[in-house]
Formats: structure tokens, C-alpha cells, sequence
């Protein structure tokens, strides 16, 4: 059988502007105000940490975002910007030296 994969790499700045696109009304609740700050942490499953310094008090906040939230930004944002990804395919994310991968296993 025949298996296609995809690599896609997101620095930390396109995993901000991903996040700042992705929609308010979404299931994700982050506090309004300006992103200062994303780790990536790998500990058994890759998730981030997102610093915003909030916008009514001027005070930083730490949200994490696990996995499942990190994919759905990212393909979020590949729609946005028109990046085909099929929809039946085994996605999965990486910590990468750079910010993440989004790896995409076509059977």
C-alpha cells in the first residue's frame, strides 16, 4: 500500500498569528489581549503555552492549549490560507527546533 506524508512546519510567529485568526466564538476561550509570549511543550504530547498580556488589566496571563486545540488552529489557519489538507488523512503534531509540525498520513 501506498502511504503519502505531509509535513507542515509553523515558526512561533505563524502559531501566533494562527491563534489571533483563529474565531472568538470557537470552543478555545482565551482572554482578550495581546499575545507576549508561546512555548511548545512536548511531555508525552505536545501542547503550548500561550503568555497574552490581558487587555483590562495589563496583567499576563498563561493559557495552555493541548494538542487537539493546537491542530484545530492550525487547520483553521491552512484553510484561511487556502493550504489543501484532506480531510480523511491521519494528522498528528510534532515539537519541532522551530515550533510544530503538522504531519499528514494519506492511506
Amino acid at each position: 500500500m501506498v502511504m503519502e506524508q505531509r509535513e507542515l512546519t509553523f515558526t512561533n510567529k505563524e502559531l501566533v498569528e494562527s491563534i489571533n485568526i483563529f474565531p472568538k466564538k470557537a470552543s478555545l476561550k482565551l482572554p482578550d489581549g495581546k499575545i507576549t509570549n508561546i512555548s511548545i511543550e512536548d511531555d508525552s504530547y505536545v501542547f503550548a503555552v500561550v503568555q497574552i498580556r490581558k487587555a483590562e488589566d495589563d496583567k499576563i496571563e498563561k493559557v495552555a492549549l493541548d494538542s487537539s486545540s493546537l491542530a484545530a488552529i492550525l487547520l483553521f489557519y491552512c484553510r484561511s490560507k487556502k493550504i489543501p489538507i484532506p480531510k480523511n488523512a491521519k494528522k498528528n503534531i510534532t515539537k519541532v527546533e522551530s515550533g510544530v509540525s503538522l504531519n499528514i498520513s494519506i492511506i
